[in-house]
């Protein structure tokens, strides 16, 4: 502590470790907000730790958390998804007095946050708009399935691996060397626009249109283009609802508005990447994380 005149300043001095795959887009984001609030950040890249005899290590030195708190973002590589660090991630929850983002959501549904399927039973099981879904563990029980459809691969990142299947002789063919169990099948819809719902912590922070560039050769990327208003207050609710019952502090929420006016939900992503929100928008997300952390920390 120190004064200017008769004021105190108080300055708080706050370590983070965020840790993240190397598929990670918002890293300058947390950066650039943590020398604008004095924080000391460290990052520390998922493929850079090991396991010996039940410790955690980095660069092949036993793990320190020399810090005040962590963030852990999504475990997996986004364009290697066989590349999973959930067990890690499990370990350093432990460390629960430590984890700034996220604990709950962690510790209870890691790894099958990020599976649609299992997304599927959570949207239902809270009565909010989501498409019929489809799951089978043979090709041949797939046949009671209208057509065109939309077939989606389980656990997937940035829209890899979704198909328009137009009928039944299609499926089988694009199924033919892959295992059907990893994909769960949905009614093909009209979108009139693609919506990214942004929570934190309760609150709905931004909610802005969204287009999918498909670049070819499996190259897929997330353009967003405006931010917008959503009429439907409940959509907003629901949103919220969504992250709450995932225990999720920060949540993208992906919601279609259908050409008939009604909204439908699609998915909730934890860890949400954020850059392209902050390009389009200004919103700032790692900014509200950094700032919402040093305020906790002046309070303690």
């Amino acid at each position: 502590m120190y004064f200017t005149g008769n004021s105190p300043v108080i300055i708080v001095a706050v370590k983070l470790i965020i840790f993240a795959s190397r598929s990670e887009a918002t890293i300058d984001l947390f950066e650039e907000a943590c020398r604008r609030y004095g924080v000391s950040l460290k990052v520390i890249f998922f493929d850079e730790m090991s396991c010996v005899d039940g410790k955690l290590f980095y660069k092949g030195v036993k793990l320190s958390l020399d810090c005040d708190k962590f963030i852990i973002r999504w475990p997996w590589n986004a364009y290697e998804l066989r590349e999973d660090y959930n067990v890690y991630v499990q370990e350093l929850l432990e460390y629960r007095d430590k984890v700034f983002l996220d604990y709950k959501c962690l510790l209870q549904y890691s790894p099958f946050y990020e599976d649609k399927l299992f997304q599927s039973f959570i949207f239902k099981k809270l009565g909010v708009n989501f498409p019929n879904t489809y799951h089978f563990s043979k090709i041949d029980d797939a046949s009671i399935l209208l057509f065109p459809l939309i077939v989606k691969k389980r656990v997937a990142s940035r829209w890899r691996n979704n198909f328009v299947i137009n009928n039944y002789e299609e499926l089988k063919k694009k199924l033919d060397e892959l295992y059907i169990g990893d994909f769960i099948f949905q009614p093909f819809l009209e979108i009139a626009r693609d919506i990214r719902v942004m929570v934190y912590k309760g609150k709905v922070v931004a909610t802005v249109e969204k287009d999918v560039i498909h670049e070819g050769e499996g190259v897929v990327r997330v353009k967003y283009t405006q931010e917008i208003e959503i009429g439907d207050k409940k959509v907003l609710d629901d949103s919220v609802r969504v992250a709450e019952h995932l225990g999720a502090d920060l949540v993208g929420v992906d919601v279609l508005e259908l050409k008939d006016g009604s909204y439908t939900f699609l998915e909730a992503n934890l860890s949400p990447q954020f850059s392209a929100l902050k390009r389009s928008t200004g919103k700032d997300v790692a900014d509200l994380i950094i700032r919402d952390l040093v305020s906790k920390s002046e309070a303690e």
